[in-house]
């Protein structure tokens, strides 16, 4: 019971740090996916670098 009361201080900080966790995850999946349409942009341009 002491633990779980100690914990419950640092509570506000879980509730933060959880949401930047998910913003930057919700950015980098929409860095990941701008990057891959500009990927398969530059490969449809240059063909000759696909190694087919």
């Amino acid at each position: 019971m002491s633990v779980g009361q100690a914990l419950m201080r640092f509570a506000p900080f879980w509730a933060v740090f959880s949401g930047v966790v998910a913003v930057a995850g919700a950015v980098a999946i929409v860095l990941v996916i701008r990057d891959a349409r500009r990927a398969e942009a530059f490969l449809r341009a240059h063909p000759d670098l696909t190694g087919r």
